[in-house]
């Protein structure tokens, strides 16, 4: 077993078959693991299981092309994790991936081949490892093909017609560790029972997915474009759920881009954007902004469009 320093990681490393291996981290070294193609002139071929579990400030992470293997829970419960870069000649996805890689790593907002060119690819990635429950699909052959668009988009309608109570009561096995959905219970193998505040965060989550598909509309047919579009107009706020107003007004960090796309595929009337606004609070300042002129915007179309009557 030998060390390797890269950048101000220390990482212990095995060898077979004159590969090397990451097992651990011997010195954390922060927010940033670049992880090179060689070490002792031998390529690094792999990550094994757990190496970086639970490594809290961790917040991007570059592999080398030679890395082909990447373990069970590699990089779970690592709760800054935002980017995982992954070099390659091609546009395919050729690193065999383990159980449970991002399990609990929230916050992972891209999965990148450097090498490849397709943009929507990244997000719709990384929703695969942490909010879909579709993590095969970043085994999929045919990763990046119009075939595993398909594939996604199959998964992701699937699981928006799922009742959001399904599962309350499960939690994730990660190894030894069992990680509760929201938090709460606990962790020695309890099951948690039905709560109000998971079946909100599905709501939420189900409106997320929603929403990252239909900023990334690769191979997006009108057909399920629709079907999102819908999904997130029946859970605007003042609705049963509310759950896309949640989702939009907490997840996207007063994002105005995203919320001015918002506005423009559930076209608010009058009255909820009245409730967004008094929903808001002061940390919302911009996205407060951009609700009064949306609504300064229709009210004069409407009054237009009266004084073409008069």
């Amino acid at each position: 077993m030998g060390v390797l320093s890269t950048d101000n990681w220390q990482l212990n490393t095995r060898e077979e078959d004159g590969k090397i291996y990451v097992t651990g981290v011997l010195k954390d070294g922060g927010s940033v693991l670049n992880i090179p193609g060689n070490f002792d002139d031998k390529p690094i071929a792999g990550i094994d299981k757990k190496a970086f579990f639970a490594s809290n400030m961790l917040k991007e992470v570059n592999l080398h092309k030679t890395v082909k293997e990447i373990g069970d829970w590699a990089f779970s419960r690592c709760p800054l994790l935002k980017t995982f870069s992954i070099d390659t000649d091609d546009e395919t996805l050729s690193v065999e991936m383990g159980r449970g890689i991002f399990e609990g790593s929230a916050r992972l907002e891209s999965i990148k081949l450097i090498g490849g060119s397709d943009k929507d690819i990244m997000p719709l990635a990384a929703a695969c490892a942490v909010r879909l429950p579709a993590a095969y699909l970043l085994r999929d052959k045919d990763f990046g093909s119009k075939t595993w668009y398909a594939r996604f988009d199959m998964a992701l309608l699937s699981f928006l017609a799922q009742d959001d109570h399904e599962g309350s009561s499960n939690s994730i096995l990660c190894g030894e560790e069992d990680i509760s959905y929201d938090g709460i219970g606990s962790v020695d193998g309890e099951l948690l029972g039905e709560t109000a505040a998971f079946v909100r965060e599905v709501g939420k989550n189900k409106c997320y997915l929603a929403l990252i598909r239909l900023l990334n509309p690769g191979e997006l047919s009108d057909n399920t474009r629709n079907k999102l579009v819908d999904y997130l107009r029946e859970r605007q706020i003042g609705t049963a759920s509310g759950s896309a107003w949640n989702c939009i007004k907490e997840d996207f960090d007063d994002n105005c881009d995203i919320f001015t796309f918002y506005l423009d595929i559930t076209k608010p009337g009058p009255e909820e954007l009245d409730l967004m606004l008094s929903d808001l609070k002061g940390e919302h300042a911009q996205s407060r902004v951009v609700i009064i002129n949306y609504k300064s915007n229709i009210t004069e179309k409407a009054a237009l469009f009266d004084g073409l009557f008069l």
